[in-house]
């Protein structure tokens, strides 16, 4: 149970932790498994001067009883009530669907995943193993927005697991950064929430002096990505994901599956986005509903 839970000195008590990990594992032993729109919440036991608090640590059990996922917010509880109603579904929904987006040979995605806010952390959030680390701070101000896609994108990192590949094929190649960031904000923004245009021309001509490189990274290497597959290989991602996972990656595989190089790409991806930009100034040229909130 390590990674499903995590307890924090002071949050609960050594009883309740007790009871909570007892009955988290009577559950996993359990014929069939829970049932896999169970979220099981965790009463904390306040620490000495404290008021009581509740919920901030729950279970998400996801496909079919396989996966748990575990939110921690006992360093953060005022965001507890918005993990159990917002971030839970999305989590038990989501984080199958990247698994099956993102699939290779003999690849097992991890089982157990902790999400833990922190109320000292500095930026966004990140991703170790199958540690995912949010900072408090930015989610509080995010909730409306960005948060809940933020943990989707730190999910991807967590199904990805290319670190495997080089350990197990000591001579493969690392991908480069910008892909692997690429990858995880494309399955983000095209197919978590392309509603919220957060990487496409509705985004990017909010950004007129950006320069446009397939390598950049993130929003704009999604946006490649996303390019590239509508118009030469619907499976681009999940083929590039199994060769990164193995240690293979090569620029020679943009030929291999596109029948075009990264620069050939590159250069007619963003000839066609200045093209549709400059040619269609406004978001109902673009065919885009004309009132949308663009995301940061």
């Amino acid at each position: 149970m390590r990674n499903s839970v995590s307890i924090r000195r002071g949050t609960l008590t050594a009883a309740a932790a007790l009871m909570f990990l007892i009955a988290a594992a009577a559950a996993e032993n359990k014929p069939g498994g829970l049932d896999e729109n169970q979220v099981k919440a965790v009463p904390g036991a306040s620490a000495p001067g404290e008021s009581a608090k509740t919920n901030c640590l729950q279970e998400i059990v996801a496909g079919d009883g396989k996966y748990h996922i575990s939110i921690d917010t006992c360093d953060t509880h005022d965001l507890s009530s918005w993990a159990t109603d917002t971030l839970a579904p999305i989590v038990r929904e989501w984080y199958p669907k990247i698994i099956d987006l993102l699939p290779g040979e003999g690849f097992e995605a991890p089982s157990k995943v902790s999400v833990v806010f922190s109320s000292s952390m500095q930026g966004v959030a990140d991703t170790s193993g199958t540690r995912i680390r949010c900072a408090g701070k930015w989610f509080r101000k995010n909730l409306n927005g960005e948060a809940a896609g933020s943990v989707v994108h730190e999910l991807v990192h967590v199904v990805q697991q290319y670190g495997r590949g080089r350990r197990a094929n000591p001579g493969g190649k690392r991908a480069p950064g910008w892909l692997v960031e690429g990858i995880a904000d494309y399955i983000r923004w095209f197919l978590y929430e392309p509603q919220s245009h957060g990487a496409d021309e509705v985004w990017l001509k909010g950004r007129k002096n950006m320069q446009l490189r397939e390598d950049a990274g993130y929003r704009v290497t999604a946006n490649f990505l996303n390019w590239v597959t509508l118009k030469y290989d619907k499976n681009l991602v999940r083929e590039l994901n199994a060769a990164i996972r193995q240690g293979n990656y090569d620029e020679k595989l943009w030929k291999q599956f596109t029948g075009h190089d990264q620069s050939e790409l590159g250069a007619e991806w963003k000839a066609d986005v200045e093209q549709k930009l400059s040619l269609n100034p406004d978001r109902a040229a673009l065919g885009l509903p004309c009132a949308v909130a663009v995301s940061g």
